[in-house]
């Protein structure tokens, strides 16, 4: 059923320049507003933009790069890669349009205060007025109350509309942004779109002020209803596992009117602008009306005389800004109502700084009926003016090759360009940052005529492949350095005394590569100092470093690479985001570990870990020389647990491992005959009821949580043997923390628990939830929602210091708290 729909809904499909024929209908355009990929509501989404045809857009603050990961490792800037992709892969499906700020996910937030603090109240504020003077909604609609019990993010999305409302169309807030042909901007109304929930709970909204939609109609073109294309949008967040089941038939969503002026019918949309009332409108909306009634799904063609007049009607629209965004729509469709194929493909991803790469053109007009002459292609070094009827039989091809210039430097996401605050992106370009992504930095342009109207056309230069599951995939020819640096870790943890390997993964680019591996501010810290590579184009190998012992001082190192004959110069990562949902993407850093020296014992004997969503807590263990199993289904279910000093649950655990709750039993039957288990944080919200006992006496997890990294820790129990043995565990322990302290701490749990911590965000009671044991038959049980998976890859040496403490609990058997 996906394949299907997204098949109809490509964007040269005859469904789909139907739908943006009608779309052109209207001017009006809707901004929905909230604060991370996944707060959007699709359905209202998908009902404004091919329900009611009006462009509708949805500006997501950040791009929710502080979250978790359910599907994969990605984690903090990839996370936000394949955040920005998933929704980009949901508004596909939806029809609405995306928009960021540079505000950055910093992680959960308690209170608007704390989050706008973090951001720059002002800054913030300007990034939303930037969204609303460029997008130029007539309505917007906030996801989230401006008070209330959730999401400090939330709140202040809902309060950062509301001000933008008012601010955008001032030209003296700032002006700077009307340098850049911008204009201030009226939005018409601004509604809140109230959340069902709060009917649940017996919370009715504003009877003079809300209007009822019922937004569950269907789609004769796509054959959906809107219930089910938003499901379908809504599943494209698999990163959160927010897969949503279809909904069939009428369903009502509420918006209540916040301010601006007030719909004259029960229709939150109606006394809104119509061509009629935009100067110079009238004649655009005569052709486009035209071009509707010529629509046939059977021959799009039909359509192209229509939008040709259009296109010349849009000379007299008397706003610059419309005129272009028109014109723009308009040659858009020309080009799918030809199904003109224009592509430029490539059989390297990716070309190195002053190199060239050969690349074919092809052009084709497949429509029967359409006019089409192709008048002039041009790329990078190139161009060619072949005035050639495209008549669908012919294919045009054209043999080129492309040079990246010697000056540019490694493809990255543009926001990622200029190195992030952990607050705010700080890309000087707003108008980019904005955007979901750029074009590629490969295009070629295609000059057409279409019906006698000329259009400009631009296409990335791809790479195309077979995968044997997933059938073509395509990715952008990118910029990629000589040769790649990875290290497979970004901070090794050396216990005094306890030299740690040190292990690259080194790729050549596609001219392959000979020099020599290094490393700058190393100081001899690393042996040995520098490594020759000799490798063919696309070639991987791996090289083991040493990081010594003797490291006495917190330390940054940069990768380097020289080519035979020339100076060392740094070097740059390569991770591959690739997930069957979105576009495979390639992600490039500066290469660069962090050398952090720690007073550690490493415990001796076997461990077991059963791995949850995204954690790799047990790898950095393993590294550190622990003796780390991991334990499969069959493992878990059938094999001996005794072997085991511990075992350790990853993150999320018991949300993701269906076997894990079988295997509930035997784990406490592990406990009671004298082995250790770490169980990690897990969620409970409505779609993690989380209704397995995981412990062995009650325990109930909440979503309490302490978000303040630096909040103060009590430490209740100091004499506790998890606190002393082999590590003793003091409040520096818990210096240097990131993010957060923690998150779905335990709200209630029996007495034969042992609380070992107390802390609290500012302002908040205590809270004791965050780490809990109890003695069970022999042996013990740990339940900790401190964030390890957070801090362990930080490099935070307090932290390890405290889980390799559990894990050694077995070490004191026979002691009592």
């Amino acid at each position: 059923m996906v394949l299907g729909l997204l098949t109809a809904m490509t964007s040269g499909s005859a469904a789909e320049i139907a739908h943006r024929l009608e779309r052109l209908r209207s001017p009006v355009r809707v901004l929905y507003v909230a604060a991370h990929p996944d707060d959007e509501n699709t359905q209202l989404l998908t009902w404004l933009s091919r329900g009611r045809k009006v462009r509708a857009a949805y500006l997501s603050l950040t791009r929710g790069d502080g979250g978790q990961n359910l599907i994969g490792p990605e984690q903090r800037p990839l996370l936000g890669v394949m955040r920005t992709h998933e929704l980009l892969a949901a508004r596909k499906l939806d029809g609405a349009e995306q928009l960021f700020t540079r505000l950055r996910d910093f992680g959960y937030s308690k209170s608007a205060d704390e989050s706008l603090k973090r951001w720059g109240e002002e800054f913030a504020l300007s990034e939303v007025v930037y969204a609303f003077r460029s997008f130029r909604p007539h309505v917007v609609i906030t996801r989230f109350p401006e008070v209330g019990d959730t999401h400090g993010h939330h709140l202040a999305s809902a309060q950062l509309a509301r001000r933008a409302m008012q601010a955008a169309n001032d030209p003296k807030m700032f002006p700077e942004q009307l340098t850049r042909g911008l204009k201030p901007w009226k939005t018409h109304r601004l509604f809140y779109n109230f959340p069902h929930f709060f009917r649940r709970r017996g919370v009715m909204p504003p009877p003079d002020s809300k209007y009822e939609i019922d937004i569950g109609g269907y789609d004769s073109w796509l054959g959906q209803s809107y219930g089910e294309i938003s499901a379908l949008s809504r599943s494209m967040h698999k990163s959160q596992g927010f897969g949503a089941s279809a909904r069939i038939g009428p369903w009502k969503e509420t918006l209540v009117l916040l301010e601006g002026s007030r719909p004259q019918q029960d229709d939150p949309l109606s006394g809104l602008p119509t061509w009629m009332t935009v100067p110079g409108g009238g004649p655009f909306a005569e052709a486009i009306e035209q071009a509707n009634r010529a629509m046939d799904g059977r021959l799009p063609s039909a359509v192209i005389p229509w939008l040709g007049k259009a296109h010349k009607a849009t000379e007299g629209i008397k706003d610059p800004i419309l005129r272009e965004e028109l014109r723009a729509a308009v040659e858009s469709l020309l080009i799918d109502a030809a199904g003109l194929h224009l592509e430029a493909r490539t059989e390297s991803a990716e070309v190195e700084p002053g190199a060239r790469v050969s690349i074919e053109v092809q052009a084709l007009a497949r429509t029967p009926g359409a006019s089409v002459v192709l008048r002039k292609v041009s790329g990078p070094g190139f161009e060619d003016i072949p005035r050639m009827v495209l008549d669908g039989k012919n294919v045009y091809r054209f043999q080129a090759s492309v040079e990246a210039d010697a000056s540019m430097g490694p493809t990255r996401p543009h926001w990622l360009e200029v190195p992030a605050t952990p607050a705010r992106y700080m890309s000087p370009e707003i108008d980019h940052a904005q955007q979901p992504t750029v074009p590629a930095p490969f295009q070629v342009a295609f000059e057409v005529g279409i019906g006698g109207v000329g259009v400009r056309a631009e296409r990335p230069i791809q790479r195309h492949w077979v995968d044997p599951v997933e059938g073509e995939r395509t990715e952008a020819l990118e910029v990629a350095p000589a040769v790649s640096v990875t290290p497979e870790v970004g901070v090794v943890v050396v216990p005094k005394g306890r030299g740690q390997s040190l292990s690259v993964e080194v790729r050549a680019g596609p001219r392959g590569f000979s020099g020599t591996i290094g490393w700058q501010g190393a100081d001899g810290a690393i042996t040995p100092e520098r490594q020759r590579a000799t490798l063919k184009p696309g070639a991987v190998t791996r090289l083991e470093f040493q990081v010594l012992g003797s490291l006495r001082a917190r330390s940054s190192v940069r990768g380097t690479f020289a080519g035979d004959g020339k100076k060392p110069q740094p070097a740059w990562t390569r991770q591959v985001i690739d997930h069957s949902h979105i576009s495979r993407m390639t992600y490039r850093s500066p290469s660069a570990v962090e050398l952090v020296p720690a007073e550690l014992s490493v415990p001796e004997g076997l461990f077991g870990y059963v791995p949850g969503s995204g954690d790799v807590v047990a790898p950095i263990l393993a590294r550190l020389g622990l003796n780390l199993e991991t334990l499969d289904d069959q493992a878990l279910l059938n094999g001996e647990l005794n072997r085991f000093r511990a075992i350790l649950l990853g993150i999320r655990a018991f949300n993701v491992n269906q076997s894990l709750l079988r295997a509930r039993d035997k784990l406490m039957n592990y406990v009671r005959q004298g082995g250790t288990l770490v169980v990690q944080y897990n969620t409970k919200n409505w779609s993690s009821k989380l209704d397995v006992a995981f412990g062995p006496y009650p325990i109930s997890i909440s979503r309490l949580r302490v978000t303040d990294e630096g909040a103060s820790v009590n430490i209740l129990a100091p004499e506790h043997f998890l606190l002393t043995t082999p590590h003793q565990i003091t409040n520096k322990d818990f210096d240097g923390w990131i993010q957060e302290r923690g998150l779905y701490f335990a709200e209630s749990w029996n007495k034969a628990y042992i609380p070992l911590f107390s802390m609290n965000d500012p302002g908040e009671s205590p809270c004791e939830g965050s780490t809990l044991y109890a003695p069970y038959g022999k042996g013990h049980y740990i339940f900790s929602g401190l964030s390890f998976f957070r801090q362990l890859p930080a490099g935070n040496a307090g932290a390890l210091r405290l889980l390799i403490n559990f894990l050694e609990a077995s070490r004191s058997q026979g002691e009592k708290s």
